[in-house]
């Protein structure tokens, strides 16, 4: 539903979401659990289990884990 809301509020004001350029994360206990996906708009975002930001490499897990990347 939030989603939903920014789609709607970021639409009225010009600004589009690319769930290309967008991912989602588990950390804790929900990480083995199979999650609904999720759209923001029409587009899916897709789930993963490890993400790069800032050249930072994340892992999903039990706990966040973290690897800098250069």
């Amino acid at each position: 539903m939030m989603l939903d809301i920014c789609y709607v509020r970021g639409t009225e004001i010009d600004i589009m979401f690319n769930a290309k350029n967008s991912s989602l994360f588990v950390v804790g206990k929900a990480c083995d659990m199979l999650i609904d996906t999720l759209r923001i708009g029409q587009d899916t975002i897709n789930w993963n289990k490890n993400m790069k930001y800032l050249g930072v490499q994340f892992k999903s897990g039990h706990v966040l884990q973290t690897v800098l990347t250069l």
